[in-house]
């Protein structure tokens, strides 16, 4: 019993030290943003559903803006999604950096 208490609190300590992925805010958009908050928001709804299927999420800054476009032409196909698709998700996981 008690092994069980250590695993769970283990899991919840974990799961509460991930960073979160951020959400977009009206108040934080960039000027040079492509994307409007509502194409954001999508981006980021597609790139949850999309992504953290076969593998675990990444941070928005753990890849550069030329990183996360490699990165996304080689999963496009993979993830199954259309260039527009792919255009919103780029646009979510870069504009912090614009």
């Amino acid at each position: 019993m008690k092994r069980i208490i250590c695993f769970i609190c283990l899991i919840v300590f974990f799961i509460g030290c991930q960073p979160a992925l951020y959400k977009p805010k009206e108040a934080n958009m960039p000027t040079n943003s492509n994307a409007n908050l509502a194409q954001l928001k999508e981006g980021r709804r597609l790139y949850i559903e999309n992504c953290s299927g076969c593998h675990n999420l990444h941070l928005p800054i753990e890849y550069s803006m030329e990183e996360w476009k490699d990165n996304l032409d080689d999963m496009q196909r993979k993830a199954k999604i259309s260039d527009a698709e792919k255009e919103l998700i780029y646009e979510f996981l870069v504009y912090k950096y614009r």
